[in-house]
């Protein structure tokens, strides 16, 4: 490994220059005239000794404040090792104060910006003239396209996509929420850019070509971008040889069940489905050939002839198994490799100094870095309830609405409103669904919707659903040797929640996602650690549903199999119906079982109205319990009418004549327990409907309850 340069920040002389910071924001702010929104300026700590920049301050500006977004640009003029960048996005009006925001957050965009970085080997063509370049580190440069209208995140992704497959440039390129280096500033490089010979030294943020004021049709950019327009997997090439005798190959059981599948709809993605499957199952491409062709499937008699259907088997496994197989293959090397370094190492030796050794690319940092550097604030999907990048495990019982409450979560959340109570983060949710079929949603959305008073239109592209109730939905299943390992169903939806760039994930349920055996505190863990990865890496919140075991119900904890599904998560939450005395059977309990970033035990109440849940903080009457407070107020005053009309005394002081014991005991209290009469007494006392009377002599009285319209004259003895 390359030696680090040290370096001096009390040295650093260099300094920005302000004319050229100025005519950059001078562009942005001539480009976003007439739009409603914010221009975000944002920083960070370049930490020469880590793999992670550190965040810094973020500042907003509105569109037209100009020499306050030169200002919080220039601030940071004499502060060492900081990089400031600007997007070419205009932002929502309304977003967090310390927010950089994300793609769901944009209001619209103003360009695109190639990402050609000559020191990681990304410097390509481009296919149309840029209006300004700029270089950010000697051979570095980023050419920027200017577009002649605002356009949106939705119209401009494709055309970003494209622009990357066409420059195979860096990934920022294809990243429309990217933010990009500023002109005049400076570029400070971190670890990895020192590892590959950068000098210590700071880099002007320079223009090599200066903007004239023209611009791109949107249209005509698009016209340019078209040859790159999809993504083209090519078919890899691979020997066949031939095939194995029947009977001597055989197909696990999810195999059997796609070979064995008839009305499948669709027949190439369905043969697609068996290729992957097969491939994953590890079959050599003869094996899998074989039972291809003996699909007993109604599915492969659509093909019209045998060779047919070889030639189509052909080209699916070069398109999808092979890639399948080599990245297995590679992984495989990895491992191999790794194992052998650490066997190769010699053992370790007790030693008094402390000296860091090298890292091994391991991301090791010295906290004393962080010496004056703000702390970053920890990041909510729902504040106090779900954290972001990590997961959330929420369980219930069945039937009480788990997936009914997400699913308003998630759609609050692209709406950018709340729901029982709720504010979740405004952004794009994905929401995967393996119990539901597609029209069930249908009529769960409408019904959100309905209760929001919005409509299905408004929704746009910031909720993607992904209904799998009607096919297998495993995204992680045990190897031989008992490793959890992703299945090609996983594979498709990683790439699509990196694509989509969802600021929540939720993944109903673990029933059906979840392919080990739940008591294996291994394979639970290693599941968890694959989700958590979509979290961190797609810097959202992923919350699985889960359904707690008996025991767990019982227990009221909500768990269910090894405690490594509590364990492994950072936040649980367990939805729970109403219970005790009165409860309502419509009402629901959320309850925040654990949380490692904040306090536990805080519980939300809802209710169950019209399709949806709405908050039930005691400010809306229950007319369910106000029946059963009324019922138990009517037995009441019956056996109280009783009673006096037996001669029998009852009192309102617990003891041996309490009368709501004493009515407890008797069979036409109809079932109504003591606490719900005594409840019932303190309610009649209050609005005057019993009283309490003394009678006897005046040595002698005695106290006894009596319905207030049988008072004949005795004397109160209240």
């Amino acid at each position: 490994m390359a030696r680090i340069p040290a370096i001096d920040t009390q040295l650093a002389t260099a300094t920005f220059d302000q004319d050229a910071v100025r005519n950059h924001v001078e562009m942005l702010h001539r480009l976003a005239a007439g739009l409603t929104g914010l221009l975000v300026v944002s920083s960070f700590y370049a930490n020469p000794n880590g793999d992670k920049d550190v965040p810094g301050v973020v500042s907003h500006h509105r569109v037209g404040d100009l020499d306050g977004m030169v200002e919080a640009i220039t601030c940071h003029a004499e502060t060492p090792n900081i990089n400031v960048f600007v997007g070419l996005q205009v932002m929502r009006p309304d977003l967090e104060r310390g927010k950089r925001g994300a793609e769901g957050d944009i209001v619209a965009l103003l360009g695109l910006v190639v990402d050609l970085d000559a020191d990681t080997g990304r410097e390509g063509a481009l296919p149309v003239e840029p209006h300004l370049i700029l270089e950010t580190s000697p051979g570095n440069r980023q050419p920027f396209i200017l577009f002649d209208r605002p356009v949106s995140p939705a119209e401009a992704r494709p055309l970003a996509s494209a622009l990357k497959r066409a420059t195979g440039s860096d990934h920022g390129t294809a990243d429309v929420a990217h933010v990009w280096r500023i002109p005049g500033t400076l570029n400070y490089p971190n670890r990895k850019k020192l590892e590959r010979g950068r000098s210590a030294d700071p880099a002007r943020v320079s223009v090599v070509e200066e903007w004239q004021g023209d611009l791109v049709s949107v249209e005509e950019l698009r016209t340019a971008l078209e040859p790159w327009a999809a993504e083209v997997r090519e078919a890899s090439s691979f020997a066949m040889g031939e095939l194995p005798m029947c009977g001597t190959v055989h197909a696990s059981d999810r195999a059997a069940e796609l070979l064995a599948a008839c009305d499948v709809g669709d027949r190439s993605n369905h043969a697609a489905r068996v290729v992957e499957q097969l491939a994953f199952d590890g079959h050599s491409p003869e094996a899998a050939l074989l039972l291809f062709l003996d699909a007993p499937g109604n599915w492969l008699t659509r093909y019209p002839t045998e060779d047919r259907a070889t030639s189509d088997f052909r080209r699916l496994w070069g398109k999808f198994a092979v890639p399948l197989i080599e990245e297995r293959e590679q992984q495989s090397v990895s491992v191999s490799g790794f194992l052998d370094r650490v066997a190769s190492k010699p053992p370790l030796v007790a030693a008094n100094d402390n000296k860091p050794q090298a890292d091994d690319g391991l991301p090791f940092v010295f906290p004393s870095v962080w010496e004056g550097v703000p702390v970053p604030r920890r990041e909510w999907f729902i504040e106090k309830y779900v954290p972001l990048r990590t997961v959330t495990l929420l369980t219930g019982d069945g039937g009480l609405g788990k997936s009914l409450l997400t699913l308003q979560i998630s759609i609050a959340s692209a709406l950018g409103c709340e729901s029982v109570g709720l504010n979740p983060r405004q952004g794009r949710t994905l929401y995967v669904g393996a119990e539901d079929e597609v029209d069930e949603f249908h009529r769960r959305i409408n019904d959100v919707l309905a209760a929001a008073g919005a409509s299905f239109r408004e929704l746009r592209e910031n909720f993607l659903l992904l209904p799998l109730a009607d096919r297998d939905a495993t995204l992680a299943l045990p190897d031989k040797n008992g490793k959890m390992v992703p299945t090609p169903l996983f594979e498709r939806l990683f790439d699509r929640i990196v694509e989509f760039r969802p600021g929540l994930v939720v993944l109903d349920t673990s029933a059906d996602l979840y392919g080990g055996d739940e008591i294996k505190r291994s394979q639970v863990r290693q599941f968890v650690a694959m989700l958590r990865q979509i979290a961190i890496i797609c810097d959202c919140a992923v919350i699985l549903l889960s359904h707690p075991s008996v025991s767990g119900m019982q227990s009221g904890a909500g768990t269910s199999g090894s405690t490594a599904w509590n364990n492994s998560v950072r936040s649980r939450l367990y939805l729970t119906g109403e219970t005790g005395e009165g409860a309502d059977p419509d009402g629901r309990v959320l309850t925040n079982m654990k949380s490692n970033y904040g306090a536990k035990g805080g519980a939300l109440k809802m209710r169950w109205e019209k399709g949806v849940f709405v908050l039930n903080d005691g400010s809306t009457p229950n007319p369910t319990r106000r029946l059963m407070e009324a019922k138990a107020e009517a037995v009441f005053l019956a056996l109280l009418s009783k009673f006096s009309r037996q001669g029998v005394v009852v009192g309102t002081i617990p003891g041996t004549n309490y009368a709501p014991a004493k009515m407890a005991e008797r069979a036409d209290a109809d079932g109504i327990e003591k606490r719900a009469l005594a409840s019932a007494m303190l309610r009649l006392l209050d609005d005057g409907r019993v009283k309490v009377i003394e009678e006897g002599p005046p040595s002698k009285p005695r106290r006894r309850l009596i319905v207030s319209a049988e008072d004949y004259g005795a004397k109160d003895g209240n």
